[in-house]
């Protein structure tokens, strides 16, 4: 039995690192015409997020580098800053986390969601703002993951989302799961 324990545990762990991180490319980016984009994106003030998802998981910068890794494997230059301003010259993406959510464990069932807000703004002027939502259970082998783990489930679809967003930009569009 214990074999068949060890086995499962490997079989998790060689298939774990088989996993594939958003699409990259070698794209070269043009600085004067990439959206630019905070290299960590802040919880929007006053939310109620709890502390341990703030001090513990690193949604704000995981999000940034999914926005970022997604848009360039989707053609779309963009630039992770450590400063954006919706005045700057050229394009700028001002993303919020408005909202996160870990209920529940690995023993009883994960439950976590990420909510987030986004206006993409050209020489200062907003030209589109969108919402999305993700919701995660923590998928094939949730059993195995962590809290944070599944939270980053959640902002790497957003990331994926906000990317396929920037192709077209609508304004008051609702990305990911319905909530």
């Amino acid at each position: 039995m214990k074999h068949v324990v060890i086995s499962a545990l490997l079989a998790v762990f060689v298939i774990g690192c088989g996993v594939s991180d958003p699409k990259t490319s070698t794209m070269t980016v043009n600085p004067a015409t990439a959206i630019k984009v905070s290299s960590l994106i802040p919880y929007k003030k006053g939310s109620v997020i709890a502390a341990n998802i703030k001090n513990e998981c690193s949604l704000d910068s995981q999000l940034s580098e999914f926005i970022h890794a997604y848009a360039v494997g989707e053609g779309i230059g963009v630039i992770r800053q450590n400063r954006v301003s919706s005045k700057a010259k050229g394009k700028t993406l001002i993303v919020q986390i408005t909202d996160a959510i870990s209920q529940g464990n690995a023993f009883i069932g994960h439950r976590k969601f990420t909510r987030i807000k986004g206006e993409l703004y050209e020489n200062g002027k907003r030209q589109a703002g969108f919402t999305a939502a993700r919701l995660s259970g923590g998928g094939a082998w949730a059993g195995f993951k962590g809290s944070c783990s599944v939270l980053g489930r959640t902002v790497k679809a957003l990331g994926s989302d906000v990317s396929l967003w920037l192709k077209h930009p609508a304004d008051g569009a609702h990305l990911g799961d319905a909530i």
